[in-house]
């Protein structure tokens, strides 16, 4: 059983091919965990089977899409394979706007009126002074530190 990057899966007899070794490449390839400091944060691993079996396995952080762009990629994808087989151009929406435009539309909102009317609805109002678990300088100076803790 072969677990590759997409487009260099290498055939794999059909004897070899039992479900078990198809479930635990795709286990491994989608558990393996993301290192944001040397790779993408999504993965396509194409798991071979046979010559016409096939299971795409994506992998993305969570930082990489919320639910709604998680339901789009579904179904673009869905089409794009079913008009792969079928031999024909895929029939995709065209999107209402793209990130460029909701780039431009949140700064605005950022800024507008809302911003506004928080900004002076909060003028002199005394930060809260919330008890915490040790003092807190005044100024943070962003040292931070790592503990490790077993449970059972």
């Amino acid at each position: 059983m072969n677990a590759v990057s997409v487009g260099e899966a290498d055939a794999v007899p059909e004897d070899e091919a039992t479900a078990r070794q198809v479930d635990a490449a795709v286990h491994a390839a989608a558990l393996r965990p993301f290192d944001l400091a040397r790779e993408p944060a999504f993965r396509a691993t194409l798991v071979r089977a046979a010559d016409d079996d096939h299971v795409l396995v994506l992998a993305m952080h969570h930082i990489v899409s919320d639910g709604w762009s998680l339901d789009v990629l579904v179904r673009d994808l869905a089409e794009l394979y079913r008009a792969r087989r079928e031999g024909r151009d895929a029939d995709l929406p065209e999107l209402p706007l793209d990130y460029a435009d909701y780039a431009l539309w949140q700064r605005a909102a950022d800024q507008g009126p809302a911003l506004d009317h928080w900004t002076s609805r909060l003028a002199g109002l005394t930060p809260l002074d919330l008890p915490t678990d040790r003092p807190r300088p005044d100024t943070p100076a962003g040292h931070g530190a790592v503990h490790t803790v077993t449970l059972p």
